[in-house]
């Protein structure tokens, strides 16, 4: 046999070594394919039954997500829709005020609250509109003022001039205050603010003087008297005791943010009632501070008091005092603090009595009002 043949039928026999091997390697894969194909049936079956099932509680799950959405959407809709109509009610009776030549103060305090009912008024009757804060918090006030009206409204697209008409002119000449409008001959009475979008206050100048900058104040302090009218002596437990018999009695139903009140009742389950804590119900007293009279005594519901007392000799519009409270001893303790003090903001916790004594009037407080806020603040913190 020749070379040439030899390698012929070496590679010849390779070859077909070659492709018996191909062959065989193909039939195992196919096998092993085969094999793997029918062991995973069972799984691949088991995980799209599985994949039903998720399918069809994720079905369950979306359509009681959309009918939780829809219920939460028509309850707001149904709370919200008195106070949306008693907004539009006011604004419609406002406008009809407005169109008759009166005046109306657009007001933000930290209770009564009506700019946001009113403020749409304000590019129609610009020149009949002024912003006012009545009854604003001391702590309120340190933060945010008339400004902050100027600020919303700039926010809400109001024309600038517009709303500082409102804020600045408007009050000036219909009171017919002596200051300044940035006309010659005007004394210099003006804010400068930090921009006309934030409207941060950085100093304030009065007939030229400047009177705040960069959060100190530059008035003078002036002496004085400190007129005050509180003739009483302290009261006792006989004063706000209450002889229910087990009757039903009137509460009334307070809101918060909301000066309207409702009337409810409450049955009494004892000869005399102080309070029940577990309806929120809580007694109410007043106390004449200008003459030595018996205390008026009722119940109110919502202030969500759990323990002590709060009193207040600031109740408008007779300023006498206001206490209300989870039983007789924290009343009767805020109660007389506030006489004591010829006047006050008491808050009456765990035996502790703390006390903003205001003894200008009952009203007022002599002190300054950066101390006035943080005491105001600490206050209402341990009302809470």
């Amino acid at each position: 046999m020749g070379l040439g043949s030899f390698f012929k039928n070496l590679f010849g026999s390779a070859k077909t070594s070659a492709e018996e091997m191909a062959d065989k390697a193909e039939h195992i894969v196919d096998e092993t394919i085969a094999k793997a194909k029918e062991s995973a049936a069972p799984l691949v079956e088991k995980a799209e039954e599985y994949a039903e099932v998720a399918k069809e509680k994720a079905g369950q799950f979306s359509e009681k997500a959309e009918e939780t959405i829809s219920e939460v959407i028509e309850t707001v809709k149904e709370k919200s829709a008195p106070i949306i109509a008693k907004a539009e009610e006011f604004a419609e009776e406002a406008k009809e005020k407005l169109q008759k030549g009166m005046k109306i103060l657009i007001r933000e305090g930290s209770a009564a609250k009506n700019y946001e009912a009113l403020s749409p008024l304000i590019s129609e009757f610009t020149d009949k509109l002024m912003f006012c804060s009545d009854d604003r918090h001391p702590d309120d006030l340190e933060n945010e003022h008339i400004n902050s009206l100027v600020k919303r409204s700039i926010q809400k697209g109001f024309e600038l001039f517009d709303v500082l008409q409102i804020a600045c002119i408007n009050p000036i000449k219909h009171y017919g205050l002596d200051l300044g409008m940035l006309q010659i001959g005007d004394n210099a009475d003006f804010i400068e603010v930090n921009n006309l979008i934030d409207f941060q206050v950085i100093q304030t100048v009065i007939n030229g003087n400047i009177v705040y900058k960069n959060g100190e104040t530059n008035l003078e302090k002036i002496k004085h008297d400190l007129p005050n009218n509180f003739n009483i002596k302290p009261k006792i437990f006989e004063d706000i005791k209450f002889y229910s018999n087990y009757k039903k009695i009137h509460v009334i139903k307070a809101f918060d943010g909301e000066l309207i009140t409702k009337k409810e009742s409450y049955q009494t389950k004892t000869e005399f009632f102080e309070s029940d804590l577990s309806c929120d119900i809580l007694k109410i007293v007043v106390v004449n501070r200008y003459l030595d009279t018996k205390p008026s005594v009722s119940f109110v519901k919502g202030f969500g008091l759990k323990k002590g007392a709060i009193a207040s000799s600031v109740a408008h519009d007779s300023h006498n005092i206001i206490a209300v409270g989870c039983s007789d001893e924290d009343i009767l303790k805020a109660i007389n603090s506030v006489i004591e003090h010829k006047g006050g903001i008491v808050c009456v916790e765990n035996k502790n009595i703390n006390i903003l004594p205001l003894k200008i009037a009952g009203i007022i407080s002599d002190e300054d009002g950066v101390i006035v806020a943080k005491k105001y603040k600490e206050l209402n913190d341990i009302a809470k």
